[in-house]
């Protein structure tokens, strides 16, 4: 029986973690993307001009 509840607490922890793993991978590609269309507003205009 406390060799399961340990399992248990192990799967839990593998999957709270790649969980974050995927949050944080989400998080950092939206950020980028978000950075991606500021910097192509903000430089637009001399993108254009070139």
């Amino acid at each position: 029986m406390k060799k399961q509840k340990k399992r248990v607490i192990t799967l839990l922890c593998v999957g709270l973690t790649i969980g974050a793993i995927v949050w944080v991978a989400s998080v950092a590609h939206e950020l980028k993307s978000m950075v991606t269309d500021m910097n192509i507003d903000y430089y637009g205009d001399n993108y254009n001009s070139k």
